[in-house]
């Protein structure tokens, strides 16, 4: 498995390093504090990723979650599916549909601008993504990856 978890903290009382008990998570002996904030290394692509986050924004608070994450990214990594993008929040927001019709419908008016495309299929388009399609994530909505746009 490749990957670590990690924590950046310090114990509040003592404010010494955090031991790491693998599989059990970081604990200072003396004083049984554990940290609030932990996050996974990881090295793909000849880069190093500090992942904070799960897909859903959830912060990595407990080593458990952070455990459970770092095997989906091992499984995502053996099925050639991981993107880095999904676990950084700034990122995200790519992902979230409304930003990306918001893009799309400007493009469509271009098309209108251009005389490419009736006027009456971009009203119609800003009225069905209104009623239909709250905010939510494109991935969740056609279960694919979603290109850059």
């Amino acid at each position: 498995m490749s990957g670590t978890i990690r924590t950046g903290e310090k114990c509040p009382v003592c404010k010494s390093f955090f031991t790491h008990l693998p599989k059990i998570g970081f604990l200072c002996p003396a004083h049984k504090t554990v940290p609030s904030k932990i996050f996974i290394d990881i090295g793909w692509k000849g880069k190093r990723l500090r992942i904070f986050s799960d897909k859903q924004g959830q912060v990595l608070d407990s080593y458990q979650r952070a455990s459970n994450i770092l095997g989906s990214i091992n499984t995502e990594i053996e099925n050639h599916r991981f993107d880095p993008a999904r676990y950084v929040l700034a990122d995200q927001r790519r992902f979230v549909f409304d930003n990306l019709i918001k893009s799309w419908t400007e493009n469509k008016e271009k098309e209108v601008g251009k005389g490419t495309l009736a006027e009456s299929y971009v009203s119609k388009l800003k009225i069905y993504k209104k009623n239909i399609f709250p905010l939510s994530s494109a991935e969740k909505i056609c279960g694919m990856s979603v290109p850059s746009i």
